[in-house]
């Protein structure tokens, strides 16, 4: 509408102008309102696209200091079982060596000790010769004994029967 158009209106048609403008005032501000907070929200998903984005890359980082520390965990657990197999292999044959040394030295000491023994019953032996030779001729004599006693009981029982 030009000027005057306007101008030849009247007041009603004026006003009635006026409350439709700014019936349609109201709803274009509503639309920006609702197309500004649309607005914010793809800035905000975008930016929290980017803080995602941000974010697993730090996460990405965290994981491969995380990673790089557990290799060098692992690394330093088998070189401490290397070093401690090494030790325990030493001990062990320390061990065994020392078992050798003192199994060859009991045998000497035993070896010592029969040998000693074989020697004092020896001579024991020797010595007493002859005491043995009177014990074996009382253990025949104890024999013969027991037989005789033997034989008279037999014919004790022998001629009480009959």
């Amino acid at each position: 509408m030009t000027n005057k158009e306007l101008r030849k209106l009247r007041r009603s048609e004026l006003l009635e102008l006026m409350v439709m403008l700014s019936k349609e005032n109201e709803k274009l501000h509503e639309q920006i309102e609702f197309m500004n907070m649309q607005l914010d929200n793809r800035i905000i998903q975008l930016h929290d696209v980017g803080s995602i984005a941000e974010a697993s890359i730090k996460i990405s980082s965290v994981f491969e200091i995380a990673q790089d520390a557990a290799d060098q965990y692992l690394e330093n657990i088998r070189r401490l079982n290397d070093e401690a197999q090494i030790i325990s292999d030493g001990l062990i044959e320390k061990a065994r060596k020392k078992c050798v040394e003192m199994e060859a030295e009991v045998q000497q000491d035993v070896d010592r000790k029969w040998s000693s023994l074989k020697e004092r019953l020896d001579r024991y032996c020797e010595a007493h010769k002859e005491l043995k030779e009177q014990l074996h001729a009382l253990y025949e004599q104890s024999n013969m004994i027991t037989e005789a006693k033997t034989n008279e009981g037999s014919d004790f029982a022998y001629n009480a029967a009959t």
